[in-house]
C-alpha cells in the first residue's frame, strides 16, 4: 500500500456501511465547477474522521491515507458498484437500458455460455498459457522452443479410449466454425468434458522459428468479446475430435 496526505481544501470523504462496519473512501475534486470527485484512497484509521453532522466527513489536514485498490470504493470489492447501477437501471451503459441483465449482476456468478457443446459437438475446447511463452510473442525464440515447441492436444485417457485415440496420434478438432489438426497428448490433465492446448502456437508466416510449429486455435472460436472485461473468449467452444493418423 502506498500511503499519502490529507488535503482538506481539495478532499472529502464518502461514507460506507458495510454490516456493523464502518468504511470511508478519500475523494479528490477536480477543477470543473462544480468539482467531481474520484477515489483515491481509504482511511486507515477512522478516529480521525470529522463528522459535521450533516453527512460531510473529512480528515484534519495531512492525515496519512492509503491509496488501495483501483476500483470505485478504492477497498478490495467483490461486489461492484458500477455494475450494481445498470442492473437495477439507475445507469445506462452506452445509453442502453441493461436493467435485470444478468451479465451485469454485480457480483461474481455463473452465466452460460454463449457456445457451448452439442449433440454434434460434445466436448469443450479450450486453451490457455503457460509459462514457457508469453501470447504469440517468444515463439521465434530457439530456447524457448526447446522446452516447449509444440502443442499438444490434451484428452482424457477415458475420451481418448473412446475415440480410438493414442500418444502423439494425429488428430483434428472441429467445431462449427473450423477444423485444426494437431498431435495428442493422452492424460489425466484435463476434465472428461473438455479438449485443450495451449495457446500462440501455429504461426504461418513471420518467423524461420516459429512458422509451421503446433495448431493454432483462432480458427476454431467464434472471436466474441467477454461481457465484462472485452477480452476474448477462449474456453466456450464445443467441439469434436476424430482420429487422422
Amino acid at each position: 500500500m502506498v500511503a499519502k496526505a490529507f488535503a482538506t481544501a481539495t478532499m472529502t470523504l464518502k461514507k460506507y456501511t458495510a454490516g456493523s462496519e464502518i468504511r470511508y473512501t478519500v475523494l479528490q475534486a477536480d477543477t470543473s465547477t462544480p468539482p467531481k470527485y474520484t477515489a483515491v484512497g481509504f482511511v486507515v484509521d477512522n478516529s480521525k474522521v470529522t463528522d459535521d453532522g450533516k453527512e460531510g466527513y473529512t480528515l484534519p489536514e495531512g492525515t496519512t491515507y492509503e491509496v488501495g485498490f483501483k476500483t470505485t470504493t478504492r477497498f478490495g470489492q467483490f461486489w461492484d458498484p458500477v455494475l450494481n447501477g445498470a442492473y437495477v437501471g439507475t445507469t445506462k451503459p452506452a445509453g442502453k437500458d441493461v436493467t435485470g441483465d444478468a451479465n451485469f449482476l454485480p457480483l461474481p456468478c455463473h452465466i452460460e455460455p454463449l457456445d457451448k457443446p452439442s449433440s454434434q459437438y460434445p466436448l469443450y475446447f479450450l486453451s490457455w498459457k503457460e509459462v514457457e511463452h508469453a501470447h504469440t510473442r517468444t515463439f521465434n525464440n530457439p530456447w524457448l522452443m526447446t522446452l516447449r515447441g509444440e502443442n499438444r492436444l490434451i484428452i482424457h485417457p477415458e475420451v481418448a479410449k473412446a475415440h480410438g485415440i493414442g500418444e502423439a496420434d494425429r488428430v483434428a478438432v472441429e467445431t462449427e466454425n473450423g477444423i485444426v489438426e494437431a498431435r495428442a497428448h493422452v492424460a489425466p490433465l484435463i476434465h472428461k468434458e473438455w479438449v485443450g492446448w495451449v495457446r500462440g502456437f501455429g504461426h504461418w508466416a513471420l518467423g524461420r522459428v516459429a512458422k509451421g510449429k503446433g495448431a493454432h486455435d483462432g480458427w476454431l472460436l467464434k472471436g466474441r468479446a467477454e461481457i465484462h472485461s472485452g477480452q476474448a473468449v477462449h474456453k466456450e467452444a464445443g467441439c469434436r475430435i476424430y482420429k487422422v493418423g
